[in-house]
């Protein structure tokens, strides 16, 4: 039993033509478009590629602002990615055709690398959300749009390779990741899905009815495979029809099981947990009863609502939260204050709802999680109660 840096140990010195592309492979992809490749291909054009093990030399400094982020999965990924460089089995692969998009005024967040692994085999990644507002938007907009600019760019972005490329594909992503991949995979031309080996989402959230009702999305469910950890929150948002494996992780906590760092294995192949935990089945049960309550423009006037506080109070990432948390609820306070009264009793609407459906417990839940997740939170937590001179009790227990 172990992690994907385990298997890059006991895996790394098999290359892919003596060991073929497993479910683990596809998630240690769907890890590595994570990075901020840009830098990576240093003379050479993104189309001809470059090794991973000679890309890592040029992507320095981007590993260095990645071992920055407050987020330990997106911290963790340099030192991943140099692990992987090192090993046979990726260190010879070929990254190509990188493109990494953030629009905030189309509410767009997309990435996508292409790895050659061999002769006429590629894998596309699709990255999942990073910690940008536009990105964040972008997923809560899935719940009452049938598409979403991120999914249009992975089809435009598979459709290219697929065209331009030999051979045969696996589509793979984490988080909105996954989701694109699926979305990627069942709308492309039809005289190209007959390449698409196999599809892996991992941990994706699901999609709007009208796509899960049309013919592509069930013809391509045979190619899909959904791993979920076993206490899933960000997997079983909105709908998804394709058979899931839930894996068990070294952790209990709901929203820490999205990182991936933390999915246990055995071998080639996840450990499975068997079901999904009641907590990730309260989760989805109480967000969709929610969600089935607001017709789409009330939940687009409440997510714009949101983050257009956000935005007024200066919050272009969620980075940006942990750095001076104090400040940022000053911010978001004094934003709400200056918002009109329509929007307001909107939102308030909206959250008396999700607290009806059982939000107490799902806040509970939540709350609790991030508080683990954000590594610094114990001490800025502690800051705010100083400053604000409440909540002695909750000092005291974070100086346990």
């Amino acid at each position: 039993m172990g992690s994907v840096m385990d298997y890059l140990l006991w895996r790394g010195d098999l290359e892919f033509d003596r060991d073929p592309v497993n479910e683990v492979d596809g998630l240690i992809f769907s890890i590595l478009s994570y990075m901020d490749l840009e830098g990576a291909f240093a003379g050479k054009s993104k189309e001809e590629g470059i090794r991973l093990r000679d890309a890592i030399n040029n992507l320095e400094d981007a590993c260095r602002i990645m071992r920055e982020e407050d987020l330990p999965f997106l911290k963790d990924i340099p030192d991943f990615l140099g692990a992987a460089a090192k090993t046979k089995r990726f260190g010879n692969i070929v990254l190509s055709h990188y493109e990494e998009q953030v629009d905030p005024q189309r509410t767009k967040q997309f990435s996508a690398i292409t790895y050659t692994l061999k002769d006429r085999l590629c894998v596309v990644a699709f990255r999942g959300t990073d910690d940008s507002l536009a990105g964040w938007k972008e997923d809560l907009e899935m719940g009452f749009k049938s598409e979403v600019p991120a999914q249009l760019e992975g089809k435009r972005y598979l459709t290219e390779r697929v065209e331009e490329l030999e051979g045969t594909f696996y589509v793979v992503g984490h988080s909105k990741g996954g989701n694109v991949a699926i979305y990627a995979g069942a709308t492309i031309p039809e005289e190209q899905k007959d390449r698409i080996r196999g599809i892996y989402n991992y941990d994706g959230p699901g999609f709007h009815r009208e796509f899960i009702e049309s013919q592509n999305y069930k013809n391509v469910l045979g190619r899909v495979s959904t791993i979920l950890p076993e206490s899933s929150v960000v997997g079983v948002l909105l709908e998804q029809k394709s058979k899931y494996k839930a894996v068990r992780c070294s952790t209990g906590l709901a929203l820490m099981q999205h990182n991936p760092f933390l999915w246990l294995l055995e071998g080639n192949h996840f450990l499975e947990a068997g079901k999904l935990s009641k907590k990730s089945m309260s989760i989805r049960s109480t967000l969709q009863s929610w969600l089935q309550q607001l017709t789409p423009e009330e939940q687009s006037k409440f997510i714009d609502g949101i983050f257009t506080v956000l935005e007024e109070a200066g919050i272009q990432s969620f980075a940006d939260v942990t750095k001076d948390t104090f400040s940022v609820v000053q911010g978001v306070l004094k934003a709400y204050s200056k918002t009109d009264e329509e929007t307001k009793e909107h939102m308030k609407k909206v959250m008396d709802l999700l607290w009806d459906e059982g939000g107490k417990t799902l806040t509970k839940s939540i709350v609790t999680d991030i508080g683990v997740f954000f590594t610094k939170n114990s001490r800025k937590l502690s800051k705010i109660t100083d400053k604000s001179g409440k909540n002695e009790k909750t000092k005291r227990e974070m100086k346990k």
